[in-house]
């Protein structure tokens, strides 16, 4: 109910706000993908289990004026080895762009909702256990200098809540700035820099275990916030080719120091598995060369500094019976790792003569790992194929 609610509302906003009736909404733009592949390593961590997938997504846009865009969106995802990740996700987003494109002044208002239930294996109904429930909004304004120059600076909100009891919802608020800019020697350079505000549950740093059934009483309410830096430099090669390079900063500003969250590194869902600080570069290469392709391939590195995390161990119950799960700060540890990347991508549009574009695709990536916690030395080949019908 909450959802259809939501839909609802957004759907109405939108229109209201576009002086458009539902009964003169402009043409329907649909793109239907279809896709499949095997990952050797999707928990990322040294166990190296690996799994087959297929995704089936669906996107509408409609266009009830010529500055907004209301989307659908639907996807469906399934794992070959590993049932319970199988999961489906729906969503709602709109954007705006209220002034002329004429004007140097430019605004861009957009926001989603999307919701994603996971499945039990073997099970045709859904697990609340990892689902989430997200909501984002970002504003941003823009002033075109000249020609070549162009400022931005923005605030976007984002809150996701989970299905797990004792997982708060993860609120974030961003605040950034960047500039755009054209510069000789056909070089085109992009810079942006910001801070992110957030939440944090953790644990105090103390001896003697918790139990997950109390965290409540246990996770203490903390600040996690990011500052970040990120420039980057594009230049064509000749009429048919491009290539970009990367740097992106990032460092935790007012970290409690006695922090330490648990159960999220062997967890791929877990809202702290992308709460990392350190540097990372990477390279892209796009070229048109070969007729009729879309060829691009790149190389990356980062390294990442992780909160200190402390997992949990299922132990007999001597009071209650069964098994419950012990988390002890005594065993919590410092996780620094270093990770390479190289990837590649062949994109193949097709012109219908029905106006349809049909795109078939291939994807490559090999991803290597090394930690200063040995479970997280791994490596990951993953390679999917696909196809994406634009209406």
């Amino acid at each position: 109910m909450r959802t259809v609610l939501f839909v609802a509302c957004f759907a109405a906003l939108l229109l209201v706000m576009c002086g458009t009736s539902s009964a003169e909404l402009g043409p329907l733009e649909i793109e239907i993908g279809l896709s499949g592949g095997n990952i050797s390593n999707l928990i990322k961590d040294s166990t190296d289990r690996g799994t087959s997938y297929s995704t089936a997504s669906l996107d509408v846009g409609l266009h009830p004026a010529s500055f907004a865009e209301l989307q659908f969106i639907a996807q469906h995802t399934m794992y070959g080895q590993i049932g319970d990740l199988g999961n489906i996700m729906y969503g709602i987003g709109g954007t705006l762009l209220p002034l002329s494109e004429k004007s140097p002044f430019q605004l861009y208002l957009t926001g989603h909702y999307r919701d994603r239930e996971y499945r039990e294996e073997m099970s045709d109904i859904t697990s609340t256990e990892f689902s989430s429930g997200e909501y984002d909004a970002m504003l941003t304004a823009a002033y075109r200098v000249n020609g070549a120059t162009r400022i931005r600076t923005g605030v976007s909100y984002s809150s996701t809540s989970y299905g797990l009891d004792d997982i708060r919802d993860r609120v974030t608020s961003d605040f950034f700035a960047g500039i755009n800019a054209a510069l000789p020697g056909r070089i085109a350079l992009d810079v942006e820099g910001g801070v992110t505000l957030g939440n944090l549950d953790y644990v105090p740093r103390r001896t003697g275990g918790i139990r997950p059934d109390r965290s409540y009483e246990v996770l203490e309410e903390g600040n996690l916030n990011t500052l970040y830096f990120s420039p980057r430099l594009s230049r064509s090669v000749g009429a048919r080719t491009g290539v970009s390079v990367t740097y992106a900063y990032r460092e935790f500003i007012e970290q409690p120091d006695s922090a330490v969250v648990y159960g999220y590194s062997t967890n791929i869902l877990s809202p702290w598995a992308s709460s990392y600080e350190g540097n990372a570069v990477s390279i892209t290469l796009k070229t048109y060369l070969v007729p009729r392709l879309i060829v691009s391939a790149g190389a990356g590195y980062w390294t990442k500094d992780y909160l200190t995390t402390v997992e949990g161990e299922w132990r007999p119950d001597p009071f209650m019976g069964g098994m419950v799960r012990i988390i002890s700060t005594l065993f919590a540890r410092e996780r620094r790792d270093d990770q390479r990347r190289v990837f590649a991508q062949v994109q193949w549009p097709i012109a219908a003569h029905s106006g349809y574009i049909i795109e078939p695709s291939l994807h490559l990536s090999h991803t290597y790992n090394s930690s200063s916690i040995d479970v997280y030395d791994y490596r990951d080949f993953s390679i999917s194929t696909g196809v994406t019908v634009r209406l």
